[in-house]
């Protein structure tokens, strides 16, 4: 088959899917808010499940605790992604996923979208486009996709967390490019996903500039950045995901703030504790994370282990409603935000501070009451208002 006529199939086969998804979408009517609506309606703090567990829900209660999380994603097929941790649980059609176009599956997806949509109506639900490697089975061995060594051998991928083998994609590869961006536009334009989500910081400024263009500005883009801030790809995306490994938080989150489209959707998810969070949790640095989160930005927060696994902690049931001021400087490196609800602090700085308040607050750590608080350098902490 030819380049053009292989091109010209996926393209029938994406629009048939995506009318097909509309259809489904359309057969039960279920109000829903538009993707914007749920980003800027959320409530503070919100909390991100990007794979992984929380381990304080049972195994049989699975859409209680994705619901619980205000924005997830997940790996479509057997990439990357065991079928206990997936939300909509979409699958490619055909032998090899990495050359999917289509759903398999996309009435049960859509479906469970829905169930997920009516617990939470503000849960965003996105997938990874995968770009830059695939386990070996995933792909025929003779594909022009595959990254290939001067002797023609395929090149191996390796990094942390991987299952092998797994070998790297071709990404000066044109036909490849196109192939994931026909991809993207299959993910939200069938209704199953509200965007799509890029590991390993995405291949590069002009390709996020490319899948802008394939799939509008109405569906949401985000990319693994760690540490990193990069204004090019600011441009085209809503959001960094920040995997955090160090002990500080990322500085780079003001940076993203100000500069991704909107609707924006940056995550901070700082991975403190032990593999599987055996034993007592940080909480300190919990709150320190989430705290932070919450004065630099309008975004998502996880603490949990290497792997996204996590318990719920009840620091995050307080719901601060929606932020009342930009974040405001008590002393270099610490910064208070006012909320409807209550008051954030965080103390990133190298020392204790104290913050005095007019009227009688609660701080939620510990619910003790007063009018002034310590905070230790390195922790934050939420205040709420006393009802009298």
């Amino acid at each position: 088959m030819t380049g053009k006529i292989c091109f010209l199939f996926i393209a029938l086969s994406f629009v048939t899917a995506t009318s097909t998804g509309q259809e489904l979408n359309n057969k039960y009517p279920f109000k829903t808010r538009s993707i914007a609506e749920r980003v800027n309606s959320h409530d503070f703090p919100s909390i991100a499940k990007p794979w992984g567990n929380c381990i304080d829900f049972a195994n049989n209660n699975r859409l209680d605790q994705i619901t619980h999380h205000d924005i997830v994603w997940e790996s479509i097929g057997k990439e990357n992604s065991k079928p206990g941790n997936r939300v909509v649980g979409a699958n490619w059609a055909g032998k090899y996923p990495a050359l999917g176009d289509t759903f398999s599956n996309l009435t049960e997806a859509i479906e469970r979208r829905k169930e997920a949509l009516k617990l939470n109506p503000n849960i965003i639900i996105l997938a990874e486009l995968r770009w830059r490697d695939y386990m070996d089975s995933l792909l025929p061995k003779d594909h022009e996709f595959w990254k290939r060594d001067i002797d023609g051998n395929r090149v191996t991928a390796t990094g942390d967390k991987m299952a092998l083998p797994r070998y790297l994609l071709d990404t000066t590869n044109h036909n490849l490019m196109e192939h994931l961006c026909q991809q993207a536009k299959c993910m939200v334009e069938s209704g199953v996903y509200d965007g799509v989500f890029l590991d390993w910081f995405g291949p590069s400024a002009a390709f996020f500039k490319k899948l802008r263009a394939a799939i509008g500005d109405k569906y949401l883009i985000i990319t693994n950045s760690n540490y990193k801030y990069d204004a090019e790809r600011a441009k085209y995306i809503n959001g960094a995901y920040m995997e955090c490994y160090k002990v500080n938080n990322p500085e780079v989150l003001p940076l993203w703030e100000g500069s991704v489209q909107s609707p924006k959707i940056n995550v901070v998810d700082m991975m403190g504790e032990p593999v599987n969070c055996v034993g007592e949790p940080d909480l300190k640095r919990m709150r320190n994370t989430t705290t932070y989160t919450l004065v630099h930005s309008n975004g998502y927060v996880l603490y949990g282990d290497h792997f996204h696994n996590h318990h719920w902690f009840s620091f995050w049931d307080i719901k601060l409603g929606e932020p009342q001021s930009d974040k405001q400087l008590i002393v270099p490196g610490a910064f208070k935000r006012v909320f409807r609800n209550g008051v954030v602090v965080n103390n990133s700085g190298g020392t204790t501070i104290t913050v005095e308040f007019e009227k009688e607050m609660k701080r939620v750590s510990d619910s003790t009451t007063g009018t002034s608080f310590k905070i230790d350098p390195d922790d934050g902490d939420f205040f709420i208002g006393i009802s009298k």
